[in-house]
């Protein structure tokens, strides 16, 4: 019952990109959830459960995961995939050398070419649902130790200061 879902603690990317499809006057029914989610008196956030936020990527249709630059990768990726999200990611080239590009995630180049997208796939739920299960599908075939040695094999290639010599066992 929740149609986008964009995970991440409200920072600067996220409220910018919640203000673009806010200002363009798109009425696109998003939500917003981070682990930190709530504001108390004492000027620091109290933790939403695990539970919770797993519960509300579970609920999503869409979600929407903002990359601060090209070669980062963060695990609400992941996590978005896992649930059952069909998952925006802006472009990454680590992202893409994981997954496939429209067939287990979509890849988005800028706020307009993000907003194009969600509205298209939110008139196009069966696109979504194909893409949110093969990414779905994709995550499960990893495994958890498979998925951790390809994650860091790929950081090894990436980023130079990175080593990785063993699999983990």
């Amino acid at each position: 019952d929740i149609p986008i879902i964009i995970p991440g603690a409200v920072s600067t990317d996220r409220q910018t990109t919640v203000d673009y499809l806010l200002q363009i006057g798109l009425a696109l029914p998003f939500y917003t959830r981070s682990e930190k989610d709530e504001y108390n008196k004492y000027n620091d956030y109290k933790r939403v459960s695990p539970m919770l936020y797993a519960l509300d990527h579970m609920r999503s249709k869409l979600s929407v995961v903002i990359l601060h630059n090209y070669s980062q990768v963060v695990s609400h990726i992941f996590e978005s995939m896992l649930c059952g999200c069909c998952t925006f990611v802006s472009k990454s080239d680590f992202v893409s050398r994981l997954f496939k590009i429209n067939s287990e995630y979509v890849e988005y180049d800028d706020m307009y070419d993000l907003a194009e997208k969600l509205i298209y796939y939110l008139d196009n739920e069966d696109e979504a649902r194909e893409i949110a299960n093969n990414g779905k599908m994709s995550m499960e075939k990893y495994g958890a130790y498979n998925f951790h040695n390809t994650m860091f094999k790929q950081l090894s290639i990436l980023h130079n200061s990175f080593s990785y010599k063993e699999i983990i066992i």
